[in-house]
């Protein structure tokens, strides 16, 4: 038997998701709770295409905090050019 601690999400054959919390895989099919309604199902492994897990990702985590850090510091200077409106103007 095959457990993992986070919620998977299972694509079927029938193109249905089924998001499982508390998952195992239990002979040939995967067992675990559905939330709405709530509830305990089983889905054949045959069934499954494709299953979905969180993991952690370095390289988007890194993309995001860059993405946010340009748009405050374009904010910034923006507000800092609305401020003073001759910021840019030797004289």
């Amino acid at each position: 038997m095959v457990e993992y601690d986070d919620p998977v999400r299972l694509r079927l054959a029938n193109q249905r998701t089924v998001i499982l919390s508390y998952p195992k895989v239990v002979g040939d099919s995967t067992v675990g709770e559905v939330r709405k309604p709530a509830h305990r199902t089983a889905v054949a492994l045959s069934d499954v295409r494709h299953l979905d897990d969180r993991r952690f990702s370095a390289a988007r985590t890194t993309g995001l905090v860059l993405g946010i850090s340009a748009v405050a510091f374009v904010i910034s200077a923006l507000a800092l050019a609305a401020a003073d409106p001759g910021l840019g103007n030797a004289q």
